[in-house]
């Protein structure tokens, strides 16, 4: 097997599995979000992140198509990395419900978690702007972190701290008691 062909199945498989994580396994069952509330704003250095890996996706089809180096290999390669600009053009939103993903391209909420099943929060020690979340799935507690900037800092903190009961203050309470 040569070098060309066996990159065309390693790209195949890499898109089948960025897909699947993209479109069908960050989609929950749940159907009902609640009203949203607040949308994050993107970091600046995400969008002109964006916007180059967009600018190099069309650079290389604009190659491709003048040279006649079309190829199936080459395409995969489009294909993928238009699918992971999917996966960072996600933009965090908190709704009456929980917190999830929105994406550009629908108003469905990827990896939604619902306040209930939060546990606390706290901001990260090293990064100001980190938002270090825990909530229970399936069972098992977990953690998640989200970059917040630094003019949406306060209404989330707000919101965090209207919806999620910490740990730590319900040992607080339970000790006042």
């Amino acid at each position: 097997m040569n070098f060309e062909l066996m990159l065309l199945y390693v790209m195949i498989f890499a898109c089948v599995f960025q897909f699947y994580f993209s479109f069908i396994k960050g989609r929950g069952s749940r159907r009902e979000f609640g009203e949203e509330v607040y949308s994050l704003r993107k970091s600046s250095f995400k969008m002109k992140f964006l916007g180059l890996l967009f600018l190099l996706v069309l650079a290389y089809l604009v190659y491709a198509i003048k040279t006649s180096a079309v190829s199936a290999l080459g395409l995969l390669i489009v294909f993928y990395v238009l699918i992971s600009i999917f996966d960072f053009s996600k933009s965090k939103v908190i709704t009456s419900l929980g917190i999830g993903e929105k994406s550009l391209f629908s108003n469905y909420l990827y990896n939604f978690i619902p306040w209930d099943d939060m546990k606390g929060f706290e901001w990260s020690k090293k990064r100001e702007t980190m938002l270090v979340f825990k909530y229970n799935r399936k069972g098992k507690q977990q953690m998640n972190d989200w970059e917040v900037c630094q003019n949406d800092k306060n209404e989330v903190e707000r919101l965090f701290r209207e919806h999620v009961v910490s740990e730590t203050t319900e040992k607080n309470e339970s000790q006042d008691s």
